[in-house]
C-alpha cells in the first residue's frame, strides 16, 4: 500500500469514527441512565465487535468476499435470517 493510499485510508477512517453511530447513542444512553456496569459491559462489547471486525477485515475475508461471488452473497442470506431472527 502506497502513502497516498494510507493516508486516504486514514483519513476516512477518522471521519468514521467521530460521526455518532448506533453504538455511540447506546453507550451515551446507557451512561446516562443505567448503572456503571451496565455501561460499561455495553462499551466493552462495542470494542469486542470492533476488534473482530478490524480482525476479519485483516485476514483478508475482504478480499475473498470479493473474489467470490457466492461466498459474498451466502454471507448476504446468513446475515439476513439473522436479522429476521432477531
Amino acid at each position: 500500500m502506497d502513502s497516498t493510499t494510507l493516508f486516504l485510508y486514514l483519513i476516512a477512517v477518522a471521519a468514521v469514527m467521530v460521526t455518532p453511530g448506533p453504538t455511540m447513542l447506546l453507550a451515551l444512553s446507557n451512561g446516562a441512565t443505567r448503572p456503571m456496569r451496565v455501561a460499561a459491559c455495553g462499551i466493552a462489547g462495542a470494542a469486542l465487535a470492533d476488534l473482530i471486525l478490524i480482525g476479519a477485515v485483516g485476514c483478508g475475508l475482504g478480499a475473498v468476499l470479493q473474489a467470490s461471488e457466492h461466498l459474498f452473497t451466502a454471507i448476504k442470506w446468513i446475515g439476513a435470517a439473522y436479522l429476521f431472527f432477531l
